[in-house]
């Protein structure tokens, strides 16, 4: 850990010699010939770290990058064997903050006849398809859960589970596997299936494969189920309530149902 440090600190020490030596040159040509349009080779981090960059999947197979503060497309993929109709899914594995790592995407598209799906891994900033080949997809996938623990190269671990309930694993690297097994049992998820209106809960087992905790089966003649929410994968804390600005307290009571519950005032001054 020690020298990958020192080596990445060594980088950008010459990238930001050669970011100064740049910005010399070109205060030294005349207004007239210096151009302040964005476009790749020139970017860098603003001082507030306010400048984005704004992916975006499109339903005919596109793939755009634009950055957020003028709106401008700086690069653009098409993908090929993209059906119209298909559903996407965009998970970022990895960000800019594990330099000299290249920040890493993955599109998950799924095919809304065949129901199979294919992985498209590239880099979100310059938009170019990333060296690692993600795994073949043979079977349609129900469910794909992004894991908070890294490999080796910082890239967050990608769960996939088919219709058989086998799981597919990316990146598959031997130490992603040896934390799979170490905490299999404490990785648990959800199916929905909407036709026949069943709920089901299962759990990875330390071998990779997956068994069932519980189910629920909701009657399709008495009700229907239109859409299954869960919560975000950057939610960390549950909160009951939400403190208003009177200083009550808004509690969640049966799904979307709140009660409203007024807190005691605050205690006066001696």
């Amino acid at each position: 850990m020690f020298f990958k440090r020192l080596s990445s600190q060594l980088i950008l020490l010459q990238a930001w010699t050669t970011h100064l030596w740049k910005m010399f040159y070109d205060a030294r040509k005349p207004r007239s010939q210096t151009k302040n349009e964005f476009n790749v080779d020139n970017l860098a981090r603003d001082e507030f770290n306010l400048q984005k960059m704004i992916v975006i999947a499109t339903a005919s197979g596109k793939l755009f990058g634009i950055e957020s503060s003028s709106g401008t497309i700086l690069w653009k993929q098409f993908l090929q064997d993209v059906r119209p109709g298909s559903s996407f899914k965009l998970m970022v594995q990895r960000t800019t903050a594990h330099f000299p790592h290249p920040p890493q995407c993955t599109l998950l598209v799924k095919d809304k006849e065949s129901g199979l799906s294919k992985l498209y891994v590239f880099n979100p900033i310059f938009g170019k398809w990333s060296q690692v080949t993600p795994p073949g997809l043979s079977r349609p996938i129900l469910q794909s859960i992004l894991l908070p623990i890294m490999d080796q190269d910082y890239a967050k671990v990608l769960l996939l589970i088919d219709d058989e309930y086998k799981v597919t694993v990316f990146p598959a690297t031997k130490n992603v596997l040896r934390q799979l097994e170490e905490m299999g049992p404490s990785v648990t998820f959800y199916l929905a299936d909407d036709k026949r209106g069943k709920l089901m809960g299962r759990r990875l087992r330390r071998d990779l494969a997956t068994e069932e905790t519980w189910d629920i089966t909701i009657p399709p003649d008495l009700q229907r189920i239109v859409t299954v929410k869960g919560k975000r994968a950057n939610e960390h804390v549950h909160s009951q309530g939400r403190v208003m600005g009177d200083r009550s307290v808004l509690y969640k009571v049966r799904g979307r149902k709140q009660a409203l519950f007024s807190s005691p005032p605050p205690p006066s001054p001696p």
